[in-house]
């Protein structure tokens, strides 16, 4: 009996775990719907030691992109929030400015999100610096606000 593989895959939006056999893996990533997430608990199977390293690259970068996008968002909405709770015009001022700046950074990000795919994760930090120094200073007066 060969052994089954524990895989996680995409179909039809949602995911779907199963335990399938090399072979019908091999026939299953036939299928162009289908999107393989992991096989095993370790990751994308790769076939190559090379390969497998420049998949533990894309997802660093995938998750660095994720933190800062996911930030923006937190930053963004908690400035909605505390803006709906005031009603002092001149912090309601100050609540759109730092939105503005957050704003003004993400649409940055979303500009050069096709350059940042194809370059390699060190890059992408340096070219990520300002606007994660940004969030930090952003937040930073976030908190200084809320006192």
């Amino acid at each position: 009996m060969q052994q089954k593989h524990k895989i996680i895959f995409e179909y039809m939006g949602g995911t779907v775990t199963a335990y399938k056999t090399q072979a019908e893996i091999a026939v299953m990533l036939k299928y162009p719907d289908l999107k393989l997430i992991s096989v095993n608990d370790s990751g994308v199977c790769y076939r190559s030691k090379k390969r497998k390293e420049r998949g533990r690259k894309m997802d660093k970068r995938k998750k660095l992109l994720m933190d800062v996008m996911l930030e923006h968002s937190r930053q963004i909405n908690q400035l909605l929030e505390m803006g709906a709770n005031t009603t002092d015009r001149k912090k309601f001022n100050q609540y759109t400015a730092i939105t503005r700046k957050i704003t003004e950074s993400l649409n940055n990000i979303h500009k050069m999100e096709s350059e940042l795919g194809t370059c390699n994760f060190e890059i992408m930090k340096m070219k990520l610096k300002p606007c994660i120094s940004l969030l930090e200073s952003t937040k930073a007066e976030i908190e200084r606000l809320q006192k």
